[in-house]
């Protein structure tokens, strides 16, 4: 999408303003992932102090990223209700901006709470290093090497954008057509889920992005499957836009 030099700044006007309000996202996920590492940490030291053997393996990661998919989740389904819609649709943004600005938040909340994530891991190493050397029967297996690391990071952004861009999408179309999309959306589902080729359709989809080996090859799937679908969604707002 090429951008005039008013629509420049009022891109980064829009994108500014939505990290700020983002700010709740970023408590929310952080409470999540730190309480859970906080109950962790005391049942470890519970189970020790009874004479179990405890043990544990990058907790944090794998609940981080769950949180990372589920408040990116909500948080797209929210901003597509349509009376959100209405209150962001003011002068001078108009549906290019906001459809691109909306992509670059989408992508800046998901490192961020990612990073959210690998800080919580962090806490986790440091406080199994001072278990162990109080607790002889703690043991703390740590087989995440940087390469596996950083490729799964990155990874993990692409497929929450790509997954957050879907939502997003869906709820935009539900929302601002209602009963109509709502009918239209089941009837295609429950033909893909009953006859054998919806279900194959199904599956080769699920596989076409599962079933990659190449890390590069994948990382171009969902950032193309990512652009796509930000693309269909600046189409249902054509009604809204505010011209310049």
């Amino acid at each position: 999408m090429l951008l005039t030099n008013n629509e420049m700044r009022s891109l980064k006007g829009y994108i500014l303003s939505e990290l700020l309000v983002s700010k709740r996202t970023y408590i929310t996920g952080a409470c999540i992932i730190f309480a859970n590492l906080f109950i962790a940490i005391v049942l470890q030291v519970i189970m020790l102090s009874t004479g179990q053997d405890s043990s544990n393996n990058g907790g944090p990661l794998v609940v981080g990223s769950g949180v990372a998919y589920i408040v990116m989740l909500i948080s797209s389904i929210l901003i597509s209700q349509k009376k959100i819609l209405k209150t962001k649709f003011l002068f001078p943004i108009n549906r290019k901006i906001y459809t691109l600005g909306n992509f670059i938040v989408f992508c800046i909340n998901t490192f961020i709470l990612l990073l959210i994530t690998c800080n919580a891991y962090l806490l986790e190493i440091l406080s199994s290093l001072i278990l162990k050397s109080i607790y002889k029967d703690f043991v703390y297996i740590n087989q995440i090497t940087f390469d596996s690391f950083s490729i799964g990071f990155i990874m993990s952004v692409l497929y929450i954008v790509a997954l957050t861009v879907f939502t997003y999408l869906l709820f935009i179309v539900i929302f601002r057509y209602g009963l109509k999309s709502i009918i239209t959306l089941s009837t295609a589902i429950a033909i893909l889920l009953i006859f054998p080729f919806g279900r194959n359709l199904l599956f080769g989809i699920i596989m076409f992005f599962a079933g990659e080996q190449s890390a590069p090859l994948l990382a171009v799937k969902l950032i193309g499957c990512a652009l796509i679908l930000q693309i269909l969604s600046y189409l249902p707002l054509k009604s809204m836009e505010v011209s310049q």
